[in-house]
């Protein structure tokens, strides 16, 4: 270090790299920070950084990992795990606890960048078409179905997730609603197909009253567990 101050290092060569940084603290053999010149950085090895001044911590695996945190009891048993290779998080119970997530004075968000795709509905009259609105995600959101002229019945239409599960879902929950897509009518639909992949929407024509009309518009709610 040329012209910075106050800096601490414990450890063979620890904080090396840095040059003109203050308030920075390095621990262990060979530790570097990410900057030369920056102030008020922590690093502990290899894989814990962070900023003093701002008090954020980071955990950073060398290299990607199965299991690269874990949080566990005194019986070594995994509540919390953090797989960095498939990017996967993980909490789990025993056979004889079950563990458990509790959202306190919280809501449970799901966003993600592109939304599923929708295939143009079959059996659904003339010219139909369907749009999955904005903010939908694999998890959850709406679609509408707009009926065609003539004479509609089922409107097969099929979800294609954005990403693809790692298994078919083990429910789908679909829900009739007029608060999207400007419906215009309530029909009772059903998923009739799911995969890792997609999910097919059948309309239950065989209900009385519950055939759509020409140029119907249905929307419905979703929502996906694996």
């Amino acid at each position: 270090n040329t012209t910075g101050s106050n800096n601490s290092a414990f450890g063979y060569d620890a904080g090396y790299n840095l040059t003109t940084g203050s308030n920075n603290i390095a621990l262990g053999l060979n530790t570097h920070f990410a900057s030369a010149t920056a102030d008020n950085q922590l690093q502990i090895g290899a894989g814990i950084s962070g900023d003093l001044a701002l008090g954020t911590l980071i955990l950073k695996s060398v290299t990607n990992l199965t299991t690269a945190f874990q949080i566990q009891n005194t019986a070594t048993e995994t509540l919390f795990t953090a797989d960095t290779a498939g990017m996967v998080i993980t909490i789990a119970g025993t056979t004889a606890t079950f563990a458990s997530l509790t959202l306190d004075n919280a809501h449970f968000k799901s966003t993600q960048t592109n939304a599923p795709i929708i295939g143009t509905p079959a059996n659904c009259g003339v010219t139909p078409t369907a749009i999955v609105t904005a903010g939908s995600t694999d998890t959850a959101g709406s679609f509408v179905i707009n009926a065609g002229t003539g004479s509609p019945t089922t409107c097969n239409t099929v979800l294609t997730f954005n990403k693809a599960y790692g298994a078919a879902p083990k429910s789908i929950v679909i829900t009739s609603t007029k608060a999207v897509g400007l419906a215009t009518a309530e029909r009772v639909a059903s998923v009739a197909a799911s995969s890792s992949t997609a999910f097919a929407v059948n309309i239950n024509n065989y209900l009385t009253g519950n055939v759509p009309a020409a140029s119907e518009v249905d929307s419905f709610y979703y929502f996906i567990i694996e």
